[in-house]
């Protein structure tokens, strides 16, 4: 269920959705401010405990990791060559792949800084073709929907698979979101299709792109950069 203008949080409709096994999402202007999510989502059984199993085990999880992270550079690169002029295409496939190598190492703190760019290059990368506010709605949009799932999953949303700082929004979720944002956002499905930009928001297309240098990722993990310059989780929900 999806409040579009804000909700207030009932005591008795939440009984009645938890019952149902509805999840709730309330946005403000487009912006996930909070998800209810039911509490027969809290995981038991086999599932979570071969989840578990998984994360103990370091090669399973540099696997994971590895296959994970060049899930959402092939995602993207298909984005590229869907949405942007052939002109373009070349430099923004090759800045995705830069990526891939430093996060096939499976290194936390390198892989949190591979993940951090990937975000700074989607950014950037939509404000050449989109409006940033249509993007920025739809990606809130990505995130509802990667929450919900977990009401009918047996998987421990909590238990990510990218290194990241911990935040308000389950990281499972986060990494799901992540993966598949470049179908919600870049190539979304028809049923988003009205997710418009309004008049306060208006894109111009004849603006110029945002330049973007592409860094060098060689070296040690100091060359990339300390904790204290990684940034910090934005709150999607709850």
């Amino acid at each position: 269920l999806f409040a579009l203008s804000g909700a207030r949080a009932d005591p008795e409709a939440l009984a009645l959705l938890d019952r149902q096994r509805i999840p709730l999402h309330c946005f403000r202007q487009g912006i996930l401010e909070r998800s209810f999510l039911p509490s027969e989502g809290i995981v038991f059984g086999r599932i979570p405990l071969l989840q578990t199993q998984t994360f103990l085990d370091p090669q399973r999880v540099l696997l994971l990791r590895r296959e994970w992270f060049r899930g959402c550079i092939r995602l993207r690169c298909l984005a590229v060559r869907r949405r942007l002029p052939p002109a373009r295409r070349p430099f923004w496939e090759g800045a995705y792949e830069d990526l891939l190598v430093p996060a096939y190492r499976g290194d936390p703190p390198v892989l949190e800084e591979m993940r951090r760019r990937l975000e700074e290059y989607d950014r950037l990368r939509r404000e050449e073709v989109e409006d940033p506010g249509r993007s920025e709605r739809l990606r809130h949009w990505c995130r509802a929907i990667c929450l919900g799932v977990f009401s009918r999953l047996a998987l421990d949303p909590w238990l990510g698979i990218l290194p990241r700082p911990q935040g308000r929004t389950p990281d499972l979720a986060e990494d799901l979101a992540l993966l598949m944002e470049p179908l919600f956002v870049d190539v979304p499905p028809p049923a988003l299709d009205f997710v418009r930009t309004d008049a306060r928001t208006a894109w111009r297309a004849e603006a110029p792109a945002t330049p973007i240098r592409r860094v060098p990722i060689e070296g040690p993990v100091s060359a990339i950069g300390s904790p204290a310059a990684r940034s910090q989780p934005r709150a999607l929900g709850a």
